[in-house]
């Protein structure tokens, strides 16, 4: 085999459902020279017989099997046998642009660059749809000039991408110089991760276009099973933030980015809790330790990125658990009256486009019916004109004109 220029680490538990198709998202990149290492972790359905029918094929496929420790522990396993220049951590239910690792190999190549960072959508497995989303990689918040280096980016450093591997390519000796491990968590074993790596780069770079659709709505999807361990995320982001303590790196923007990072992330975890026990465990722990810990009572308004975040964060200090889920009740029926206002007035301005559409369609019927008249009768005179009996009138009467000029200038 060829020197191998990306590694592709996948995680594998019970994904029998997707795993056929995302091997073949895979396997059927423009960039051949690469590795897919598959981490089957302890699965209970035919994950593993699929892999190995595969292996078969395609040698380039390697199989490596743990007993169920989740993905973060199956992530550093596959991470341990790559052979790569570069390392990219894909899920095995996702779906991949078939040129998704070309560009972002070209592009790291070409800046030399120790990160680089692709744009994502969603797909809804139950609605099947694609949702839009600057999510993964929000564009406005980028510097200027790409590739940039981490003190361009420090204020919005945890902000400008989302908090997940598989959007990423890493520099794979850049990982193992600083000893990046995903963490051994049920939930948000990548943060940790994805976050100091973003603080130990030097270098970024970015490949500005879709590559990946993120699947949501299915069984095997993380957050689907939130509630399960409410307090996974919060404990991660406490890790990332006793790391960069110890390391003295938590100050200025780089406090900042990072304050701003676990607003809005855990005011997302708090939103999509399925159970009130996990709502109210998580919004205590929030209240009464995490926020105390970051002292965000003494950062103000200006300190924060998105002020509706901000002013959630002061409801939350503010009372009770059972208070705050009234507030938001509140808070998504007003802004469901805006948008079904809003919607009422599309409806209205787009019944009146159809009512001036179907105006104009009849307006040009009638123009071309008149058009289409003129054309008859102007085919009519034509057809007169070039008639026998009427070239020779019109002969006859040039041949009289001239004859009475003649006329008048011999007298």
């Amino acid at each position: 085999m060829s020197e191998v220029k990306v590694s592709v680490v996948m995680p594998v538990y019970n994904a029998s459902r997707y795993l056929e198709e995302t091997l073949g998202y895979v396997l059927n990149q423009t960039l051949r020279e690469i590795e897919l290492i598959c981490v089957d972790d302890g699965s209970t359905d035919d994950s593993l017989d699929i892999l190995k029918r595969y292996k078969e094929q395609d040698k380039r496929l390697m199989i490596v099997c743990q007993k169920n420790q989740y993905a973060g522990v199956a992530r550093n396993n596959g991470l341990a046998v790559a052979n790569g220049k570069y390392v990219i951590f894909w899920d095995a239910d996702d779906i991949f642009r078939e040129d998704a690792l070309e560009k972002l190999y070209q592009k790291a190549e070409e800046d030399s660059a120790q990160i680089t960072i692709c744009a994502a959508n969603k797909y809804d497995e139950a609605y099947d749809v694609k949702i839009l989303t600057n999510t993964y990689l929000v564009k406005d918040r980028l510097p200027e000039n790409v590739p940039f280096e981490r003190k361009e980016i420090d204020k919005y450093l945890f902000t400008f991408a989302a908090n997940v591997p598989w959007n990423k390519l890493y520099l794979r000796s850049f990982v193992l110089e600083h000893k990046l491990q995903f963490e051994n968590r049920k939930q948000a074993n990548d943060a940790y991760f994805v976050m100091m790596s973003l603080f130990y780069a030097k270098k970024f770079s970015v490949v500005d276009e879709t590559l990946i659709d993120y699947r949501i709505g299915t069984e095997s999807s993380t957050t689907d099973r939130v509630s399960d361990t409410p307090l996974c995320a919060c404990e991660a982001y406490e890790t990332v933030w006793n790391e960069l303590k110890k390391l003295g790196g938590y100050d200025g923007d780089i406090e900042q980015s990072f304050v701003n990072k676990i607003l809005n992330s855990t005011m997302y975890i708090l939103s999509i809790q399925n159970t009130y026990d996990a709502f109210k465990t998580v919004f205590d722990y929030l209240k009464n330790t995490l926020y105390v810990e970051l002292q965000m009572e003494h950062k103000n308004e200006d300190y924060f990125y998105n002020l509706n975040n901000y002013a959630d964060y002061k409801m939350i200090i503010d009372c009770c658990a059972e208070e705050f889920l009234v507030y938001k009740m509140k808070m998504m029926s007003e802004d469901t009256r805006r948008k079904n206002s809003r919607i009422r007035e599309l409806r209205e301005r787009r019944n009146a486009l159809i009512e001036q559409r179907n105006s104009l369609k009849e307006e040009r019927a009638q123009l071309k019916k008149e058009l289409a008249e003129c054309k008859k009768v102007n085919k009519q005179q034509k057809k007169i004109l070039d008639s026998r009996t009427v070239r020779y009138a019109l002969k006859l009467k040039r041949i009289l004109t001239l004859n009475g000029r003649l006329k008048k200038k011999s007298k």
